[in-house]
């Protein structure tokens, strides 16, 4: 079964997401100048300690985890109509963004305690390194993407 080209309206949203994916992506760099990660994660040990949770904040970060995996998840597996309509380079795109998210939602999360997983020496450089670039490397291969759906 032959499907055809993305419509005009399609085409419209695909920009509307490589828009998304930029500011989201300029956000992201404005955060790691700013640090503002460790702002947040300070915060949140705060209210942690004040509400008296702090104690038990293992199975909540393991909780807050897996939601936000699910719903990385579940907003990916939504869109898949829409994706369908659009070119591989955005299809794979989406993929990074998604995953590059998560990455960072999690590692947020976890208040750091991947770092030992995140450090183990691979190939020249670490697990950490090669998670976040590989995302990044992959959006910006798709940027150049001149491949038709």
């Amino acid at each position: 079964m032959h499907r055809s080209s993305p419509s005009e309206s399609d085409k419209v949203r695909g920009h509307e997401i490589w828009l998304l994916i930029g500011y989201a992506l300029l956000f992201l760099g404005v955060e790691k100048l700013f640090s503002l990660q460790s702002v947040v994660v300070n915060y949140g040990r705060e209210l942690a300690v004040e509400w008296g949770i702090y104690e038990e904040r293992r199975p909540l970060q393991v909780a807050a985890i897996i939601v936000c995996l699910s719903l990385f998840a579940t907003g990916f597996y939504a869109n898949r109509r829409f994706i369908a309509g659009q070119c591989w380079g955005l299809r794979i795109a989406l993929a990074a963004f998604c995953f590059q998210m998560s990455f960072i939602a999690c590692r947020a999360l976890s208040l750091h305690h991947l770092d030992g997983v995140l450090a183990i020496r691979l190939f020249g450089g670490t697990v950490g390194e090669f998670a976040e670039l590989a995302g990044l490397i992959l959006i910006a291969a798709c940027c150049c993407w001149k491949g038709e759906s």
